[in-house]
C-alpha cells in the first residue's frame, strides 16, 4: 500500500472513531507532503460537518471538486447538505452527478428514489412511482435497441405507461466532447437560469475543463454493458440533446435513431475541424490555407470522406445545425442552420485595465501549432528579441485555469494568424481586457460584417506581416491603450453566456 493510501486510511479511521484533533493533525501532515487532492478536502469537509461548520464544509467540498468534479463522495455529501438546507435544485444537481458514477444495482436505485422524492416533491407518491416506471421503460427500449442494432424496435412495445408529470421543465444534456469549455459554459449558465442542464464528456484532455458527467470512451470495451446502461439512462432522463463536434452518445450514431423515435429534441453543434471537408471552401475563407504545411499537416490529415459521411448520417436524424461562422461548410446537410456566438461566462474573466509589467510580455497558446501559424509567430518574436527587450511566452499542455493566470499578466495575446477569424481563446482574452492579435480575412469581414464592424479591438495579423505588427505594438503601445476596453465591451455585448443561452433556449423551443 502506498504512503498516500496508508495516510488516507488512517485519517478515515480517526474520523470514524471521533478522534477529530488527531485527524486534523494528520491532515496537516498530509498537505505538507503535497498530497492535497479531492480526498483531502472531503476529509476536511466531513470534520467541518462534525464540528457544526456547515458553510465551511460546503466550501471544502466545492474546492475538492475543482480537483475532480466526478468525486462520488463529495458530490453525494453536497447533495445531502443542500437537501438539509432546503436548496433542492442544487441538491438534485449534485446527487445526479453522484448517481452517474454508480453501476446498476440497489445503491443506484436507492439514490434515484431519493432524487425523485426531492425533484417531484410537489407530486403524490403514485405520480412519482408512475413517472419512474415510464422512464425505466424508456430506458429499457433504448437499451434493447442498442443491443439489437440490426432490428428496428418499436418504442410502444416497451413503453406501456404515460408520464403523469407532463409539464416537467426541459432537461438538457450537452455531449459528448468538450470544445473550448463551451459545454460546461452552457450547462452552468442554464443551471443559473433554473434548468437542469448537464455536460457529458467522453474525451479527457490536458485542459481539464469542468464537466458534470465523465466517461472515458476508451474504456468501452472493458465495460460495454455498463456503457450501454449509462447511455440508456441519459436517453431516458433528458429532453434536449445538444451534441458537439459530430459526436453523440453512442458510436455509429445508433442513439440518434432512438432519440428521434422517442420524439425528443436534438441539435448538432459544429466547430471547425469536424466540418472542414472542402479545401476549396477553406481557401475562400483564408488564402493562408494554401500554405504547404497547412495543406500537408492539417488538411491532408483530415479524413474528409469520413467527415462527409458523418454529416450525412447525422443529418438523417438531426435537422438543425449550429455553427459560429462556418455555415458554408454545412449548408448542404442541415435543414436549418443557426449562427450561435461563442459563449463566455463574463464573471469568470476579470477585466484587467493595466498590468504594469516592467518588461513587455507577449503570450501565444496554440492548441494546434500548424493551424495557428505558431512557426511564423515564433520566428518573428525571436528576430524582434534581437532588437528589443521583451518576454515571449509559448504555452502548451497546461490546464486552462493555470494558463489563464499567465494570460492575465500579458500585454499582448497572439491567437492564430492562419484561419481568418478569431476563436474562443481570442474572445476569452478580450474579456480580460487584453490586446489580442489574430488574422481576420476579407472573407470574414465581408460575410459577417455585422459582427466584425462592432469589433475594432482585434489587431489583424498574418504570416506576411506578423513581424511588422508585433514591432508596431512594441514601439507604439500607447496607441493600443483603448483596445482592451473595447474588446471587453464587445464580449459583454455579444458573447455573454447568458445572452447566448437565451438564444439557445429559443432554438430549443422551436425544435
Amino acid at each position: 500500500m502506498e504512503l498516500r493510501d496508508k495516510i488516507k486510511k488512517k485519517i478515515e479511521e480517526l474520523i470514524n472513531n471521533n478522534y477529530i484533533l488527531e485527524a486534523k493533525q494528520l491532515l496537516k501532515e498530509y498537505s505538507k507532503i503535497g498530497l492535497e487532492e479531492p480526498s483531502y478536502y472531503s476529509f476536511m469537509g466531513i470534520i467541518n460537518l462534525i464540528e457544526g461548520e456547515i458553510e465551511l464544509a460546503i466550501k471544502q467540498f466545492e474546492i475538492g471538486l475543482t480537483f475532480d468534479s466526478q468525486d462520488f463522495d463529495i458530490n453525494y455529501n453536497l447533495g445531502i447538505l443542500y437537501q438539509d438546507k432546503e436548496e433542492y435544485f442544487k441538491s438534485i444537481i449534485y446527487f445526479k452527478r453522484a448517481l452517474f458514477q454508480l453501476d446498476e444495482g440497489e445503491e443506484r436505485d436507492t439514490l434515484q428514489a431519493l432524487i425523485d422524492r426531492i425533484e417531484y416533491k410537489d407530486y403524490n407518491e403514485n405520480a412519482i412511482i408512475q413517472m419512474r416506471i415510464y422512464k425505466n421503460q424508456v430506458k429499457e427500449y433504448a437499451k434493447q435497441q442498442i443491443l439489437n442494432p440490426d432490428i428496428d424496435l418499436c418504442p410502444t412495445d416497451y413503453i406501456k405507461v404515460k408520464n403523469p408529470i407532463e409539464k416537467e421543465q426541459i432537461k438538457i444534456i450537452y455531449a459528448s466532447i468538450e470544445i473550448a469549455n463551451q459545454m460546461n459554459t452552457y450547462a452552468s449558465e442554464f443551471k443559473k437560469m433554473g434548468y437542469q442542464a448537464y455536460s457529458l464528456n467522453y474525451y479527457p484532455t490536458y485542459l481539464k475543463y469542468d464537466v458534470d458527467f465523465f466517461y472515458d470512451i476508451n474504456e468501452i470495451d472493458y465495460d460495454y454493458l455498463g456503457f450501454v446502461d449509462k447511455v440508456s439512462y441519459i436517453i431516458s432522463e433528458f429532453d434536449v440533446f445538444h451534441f458537439f463536434f459530430n459526436s453523440t452518445l453512442f458510436p455509429g450514431y445508433l442513439d440518434l435513431k432512438i432519440i428521434k423515435n422517442l420524439e425528443k429534441k436534438m441539435v448538432m453543434h459544429n466547430w471547425g475541424s469536424d466540418v472542414r471537408s472542402s479545401y476549396e471552401i477553406a481557401k475562400k475563407m483564408s488564402k493562408y490555407y494554401e500554405l504547404q504545411e497547412i495543406r500537408e499537416q492539417y488538411f491532408d490529415f483530415l479524413n474528409k470522406e469520413e467527415m462527409k459521411d458523418d454529416l450525412y448520417k447525422i443529418s438523417n436524424y438531426i435537422d438543425v445545425g449550429l455553427v459560429f461562422q462556418l455555415d458554408e461548410f454545412v449548408k448542404d446537410y442541415y435543414k436549418e442552420i443557426y449562427q450561435v456566438n461563442l459563449a463566455i461566462d463574463i464573471q469568470k474573466y476579470r477585466y484587467i485595465e493595466n498590468v504594469n509589467n516592467n518588461k513587455l510580455k507577449i503570450v501565444h497558446a496554440p492548441t494546434n501549432q500548424v493551424f495557428k501559424g505558431t512557426k511564423y509567430i515564433i520566428e518573428a518574436a525571436k528576430k524582434l528579441q534581437q532588437k528589443y527587450d521583451f518576454e515571449f511566452i509559448l504555452i502548451s499542455g497546461m490546464k486552462h485555469e493555470e494558463a489563464k493566470k499567465i494570460y492575465e499578466e500579458a500585454d499582448l495575446i497572439v491567437d492564430q494568424i492562419i484561419a481568418g477569424g478569431p476563436g474562443l481563446f481570442a474572445h476569452e482574452c478580450m474579456a480580460m481586457g487584453k490586446n489580442v492579435m489574430c488574422y481576420i480575412s476579407d472573407y470574414f469581414y465581408d460575410e459577417y460584417n455585422h459582427y466584425y464592424n462592432q469589433n475594432n479591438s482585434l489587431i489583424s495579423a498574418n504570416p506576411d506581416n506578423i513581424y511588422e505588427k508585433l514591432e508596431d505594438f512594441i514601439l507604439n503601445r500607447n496607441k493600443y491603450n483603448k483596445t482592451g476596453f473595447m474588446g471587453r465591451t464587445f464580449v459583454e455585448n455579444n458573447n455573454d453566456s447568458h445572452k447566448v443561452c437565451i438564444t439557445l433556449l429559443e432554438i430549443y423551443k422551436g425544435l
